[in-house]
């Protein structure tokens, strides 16, 4: 990183009329920083350590395309630039309100957290991961889970709902199709609406991380699933199906889902009858 800063401030400085070396190495430096913090907050997460250690870091405080955080940026920029006489009490004061979002998130990621661990205290699970990840369109929306040898529990809470009003609030995890539903905000949020549950009648799902099949074996064998599951931190095989005799595994990492149609991310390995790769990647949404 510091490297690149210093080869940033020297390119600007030179491009500048006037001598500005340490001005650009700082606002390198900070736009590092900010970089990567509000990558480390998320989560996805970032590889801090890159190239030295490829191992992904995340806080899980806010998701991923948090429209909230974003908002307080642009809107920033855009009062920025049009009271340019005020920029920086502007600019001062988004930073406040983005560090007040920011550290609202980590409070209800931490009360979140906290229930996940109380769940799989009181059913003596034995995991070995557990996370309390951010759920779009609001700070108050979380999935918890809880990563077991065979299964993966799933768990959706919104703080702000006081009670249930339309029976259970969970929708079953979707079942293995590899049919898939057309997109729009609309859909996403009556799902969303719908799904999540207050924290005292939090009801958790349990999910199958492998489906046994001789194809899942093979494909859990492949570069691509290693890759895979190096990247994935709650991942499942979503389906295994034939197809034209062909053999379709998909793989998914639970991390990644907020409604019952959709699958970001889902990493697709192809056979033909004779077992041989044809295809394997991540599929287009």
């Amino acid at each position: 990183m510091l490297p690149l800063c210093l080869l940033l401030a020297y390119i600007f400085n030179k491009i500048s009329a006037q001598e500005h070396f340490s001005d650009f190495f700082r606002i390198s430096l900070c736009c590092f920083i900010s970089h990567l913090f509000l990558d480390y907050i998320t989560s996805f997460g970032t590889m801090l350590f890159a190239p030295f250690s490829y191992q992904r870091f995340s806080l899980d405080w806010v998701f991923i395309i948090d429209l909230t955080l974003t908002g307080i940026l642009l809107s920033c920029l855009l009062l920025a630039y049009l009271f340019k006489n005020r920029a920086t009490l502007i600019c001062q004061t988004a930073l406040v309100l983005g560090l007040v979002y920011i550290s609202v998130c980590a409070v209800n990621h931490r009360r979140a957290l906290n229930l996940a661990k109380e769940f799989a205290a009181k059913e003596k699970l034995s995991y070995s991961r557990i996370a309390a990840l951010p759920q779009p369109l609001s700070s108050m929306r979380w999935a918890n889970l809880i990563l077991t040898e065979d299964k993966i529990y799933r768990g959706l809470l919104d703080f702000s709902k006081d009670e249930i009003v339309h029976g259970d609030p969970v929708i079953p995890l979707a079942e293995s199709s590899p049919l898939k539903t057309k997109f729009s905000f609309q859909h996403m949020r009556q799902q969303l609406d719908f799904q999540y549950s207050p924290p005292a009648q939090l009801i958790y799902k349990t999910k199958n991380r492998f489906i046994s099949s001789v194809w899942v074996d093979k494909a859990l064998k492949t570069s691509g699933a290693e890759f895979f599951l190096w990247f994935a931190r709650f991942p499942i095989v979503k389906s295994v199906y034939e197809d034209r005799g062909h053999y379709i595994v998909e793989l998914f990492d639970l991390r990644f889902q907020t409604t019952n149609d959709r699958f970001p991310f889902l990493y697709t390995i192809e056979f033909d009858k004779t077992g041989k790769i044809i295809r394997q990647g991540f599929a287009a949404e």
